[in-house]
């Protein structure tokens, strides 16, 4: 245990000086922003990344701000900016590539490939990603759902989890999915 906090501080440590190292090139960030490792903040083109107050990055999410496939053909690379608004949530393996930006209030689904500019208070999902529904409507609706189903408590996180808790979560979600607080 005491190895393993040893480790996740130097891990930390990396994490911090990386995401410093980012904005001292330009990259704008605002509070509250939650970057789950590993991710790729396009870091020669950092300074046209812009992220809002209180968003939250799944792991291997990649902001590129730039494309490169026209250099060999043409002698240019194209760049442009990547704009994402307040309380966005991007998935796992999300990509947003150049010229995009994304409204406040999003949710961006796990492996979606945004390629062109996404309105506030939507959620998108797919490759290329397109708008799916709305944030409010979906809140709203697992708000509802979670009344019936239940939410696991704090006790449920991964390092709180018994053997007992384990078989309890198995068996309660099975044939339907389930909250976590």
């Amino acid at each position: 245990m005491i190895l393993q906090n040893f480790i996740d501080r130097i891990q930390a440590a990396k994490f911090d000086r990386h995401i410093s190292g980012l904005k001292k090139m330009g990259l704008t960030m605002g509070k509250g922003v939650s970057i789950q490792p590993p991710f790729f903040f396009d870091p020669s083109h950092c300074h046209l990344i812009s992220i809002g107050d209180n968003c939250t990055f799944a792991p291997d999410v990649r902001l590129i701000a730039h494309d490169a496939s026209l250099k060999r053909l043409a002698g240019f690379t194209k760049i442009g900016h990547i704009r994402i608004g307040n309380n966005c949530f991007l998935g796992a393996a999300s990509i947003v590539l150049c010229n995009v930006e994304i409204g406040d209030n999003c949710i961006i689904g796990a492996g979606a490939v945004v390629t062109k500019s996404i309105p506030a208070n939507s959620i998108a999902a797919g490759n290329p990603a397109r708008v799916i529904g709305n944030c409010d409507s979906y809140v709203e609706k697992h708000i509802q759902r979670s009344k019936s189903l239940g939410i696991f408590g704090r006790e449920y996180q991964m390092y709180n989890l018994t053997a007992e808790r384990k078989a309890e979560m198995i068996a309660a979600l099975d044939n339907t999915d389930g909250y976590l607080v």
